[in-house]
């Protein structure tokens, strides 16, 4: 019998995704033998311990299909997955810390870990967060059009934290990633405008600029490549002999802070401050991101964001970012070995792949443990990739970094909310803290 095209197209797909799951879910409603999740570990914080990684379900969970929305934030997470046969699941949603595997992400957790919102914020992107152990602050930035002001946490004074805002001098337009290094934050720079001021009474570019956090003065060490100037300048990485490495996208374009639309595409780039001389790394990724070093510089993690593409129209300036998103493209982290004394990127290969969002705000501890930023929370990582503990937040997760004398307390920022965690992982070494203010050994 010939049925049409269309017609057959349509008598495929009227019943959604869940509610076809929905329906044979009384079918196997037999609890498990045991259960996925229990609470564990200390009381100072909500802990789930999922077991055996969950890789074995009730036959009957399902998670939602992908919405027609095409923001990213609305695609359901992990810890939304509906499992009718395992009440023991109800505790992941809500759980300040998951964990995966028990023995390294306790010992991650430490005795008193806790996890406490902090901040509400205007419910926008919010990256380079970075710390300054001299002055105790945390600075990040407000990614929207003609915000040349940074925010600022003060962590001095017994009254608690506070925050603020600071202005650089010359002002720094929509910094998106930020590191520190030698007594100065070097961050990537992805603003540019003919009406923002620049440097030496010039416009706004995007680029590499330090900032002395104690004077407040701002210095601009890259802004072209050859007369072009770089799309966005998402993130950056110092390697151990000083040299640069940061990721160049399209997001500064789509967001609504560049007036110009990209002209170069998306790569990693190495810099040398020392020559001026500035190369490409890597161009093989679509939307290349957060960038981080191993402690030994021997490895690069870079991650791609590509699934959140960005339209060719600029997008109304102040507004949260619903770029087009496509749950098929990638957003993975990607391991590159660093070859020729680090002058070059060597084998690469597919790392983590997020189970929400896009992958970001890529910090790494002194014990070499990975922290990604990925929308429901911060992932942290093994050096083998494996999934250790998810940090969750109630926001859009998208930078962290560690702040505090012992260097165990991380701060995350992300879209209308900042949070502080306390762990047993610290990272003040790998991250550039002068040895006199590290009380660890």
């Amino acid at each position: 019998m010939y049925i049409p095209f269309q017609e057959a197209l349509l008598a495929f797909t009227k019943p959604s995704v869940q509610a076809v799951l929905e329906a044979e879910a009384p079918l196997s409603l037999t609890p498990p033998e045991s259960s996925l999740a229990e609470k564990c570990g200390p009381s100072t914080a909500k802990i789930v311990c999922i077991n055996g990684y969950s890789a074995v379900m009730p036959g009957n969970f399902y998670r939602g299909p992908p919405p027609a929305s095409i923001n990213p934030l609305d695609q359901p997470s992990y810890a939304q997955t509906k499992i009718p046969a395992d009440e023991s699941w109800g505790l992941v949603e809500d759980a300040d810390f998951i964990v995966y595997d028990k023995e390294r992400g306790l010992k991650i957790l430490g005795d008193k870990p806790t996890s406490e919102f902090a901040f509400e914020i205007t419910p926008l992107f919010h990256d380079a967060t970075v710390y300054d152990p001299y002055t105790n602050e945390v600075y990040f930035s407000q990614l929207s059009g003609g915000e040349i002001t940074q925010k600022v946490i003060d962590l001095n004074g017994d009254e608690g934290p506070k925050l603020i805002r600071k202005k650089a001098d010359p002002p720094l337009y929509s910094p998106t990633g930020g590191i520190y290094r030698n007594g100065l934050f070097y961050f990537c720079v992805g603003g540019s405008s003919h009406s923002v001021p620049g440097p030496d009474g010039t416009v706004a570019r995007p680029g590499i600029y330090t900032l002395n956090a104690t004077s407040g003065e701002s210095k601009v060490l890259l802004n072209n490549y050859f007369g072009y100037w770089f799309s966005t300048c998402n993130d950056i990485a110092m390697d151990g002999e000083g040299n640069i490495w940061f990721t160049d996208d399209d997001y500064s374009f789509g967001n609504g802070v560049s007036a110009h639309h990209p002209i170069l595409a998306p790569a990693v780039w190495r810099f040398s401050p020392k020559t001026g001389s500035v190369r490409i790394a890597d161009s093989h990724l679509k939307q290349p991101n957060g960038i981080a070093f191993s402690p030994d510089f021997k490895t690069l993690y870079v991650a791609d964001s590509g699934a959140e593409t960005v339209p060719d129209h600029e997008p109304a300036v102040g507004q949260v970012i619903y770029n087009p998103y496509n749950v098929t493209d990638p957003h993975v982290v990607w391991k590159f070995d660093v070859i020729d004394h680090g002058n070059a990127l060597g084998n690469a290969r597919p790392w983590h792949v997020t189970h929400k969002w896009l992958p970001d705000g890529l910090r790494v501890a002194d014990n070499g443990y990975v922290l990604v930023g990925v929308g429901d929370g911060i992932d942290i990582l093994s050096p083998e990739g494996d999934l250790l503990v998810k940090i969750q937040t109630k926001f859009v997760a998208v930078g962290n970094t560690w702040a505090g004398k012992d260097s165990k307390d991380i701060w995350i920022t992300g879209v209308g909310g900042v949070q502080k965690v306390h762990l047993n992982l610290p990272g003040g070494k790998v991250n550039g803290w002068p040895k006199e203010l590290l009380n660890y050994d």
